[in-house]
């Protein structure tokens, strides 16, 4: 399986949170996973950390490092797909993460109602 992690998915894992799902921490940590994480993540925590609303003692890169997990380059097509496509949602970052998943046809785990939404993606149920 291929997947990428939606911010609070990630954060959820890197603090060890009972509100993780346990199939999915599973899934994260089994061997014939590729894990991914959205540069847009990476950006989205790190306004988070800077404004207040989030304490982690790592960078996500550090955390990603450390979990063998891979960090996803935003690309022109990425952006273009991301402002174009035809669902509501007008959170960047999300709208960015359903993009990258669109071009490169990974499953997206998140708990984020919105996003469940997105046109043309798989979600982790």
């Amino acid at each position: 399986m291929k997947l990428v992690l939606d911010s609070h998915v990630l954060i959820w894992r890197s603090q060890d949170s009972d509100r993780l799902p346990p199939r999915w921490a599973a899934l994260i940590t089994d061997s014939d996973t590729e894990v991914f994480v959205s540069a847009a993540s990476v950006w989205e925590v790190e306004i988070k950390k800077h404004t207040g609303k989030l304490a982690l003692a790592s960078t996500l890169i550090t955390l990603c490092e450390d979990e063998q997990m891979t960090i996803l380059d935003i690309t022109p097509a990425d952006a273009v797909l991301a402002g174009s496509m035809e669902w509501s949602h007008k959170d960047p970052f999300d709208r960015m993460l359903v993009a990258q998943a669109r071009e490169r046809g990974l499953t997206i785990a998140t708990t984020d109602a919105a996003m469940l939404t997105a046109p043309g993606v798989r979600f982790l149920g």
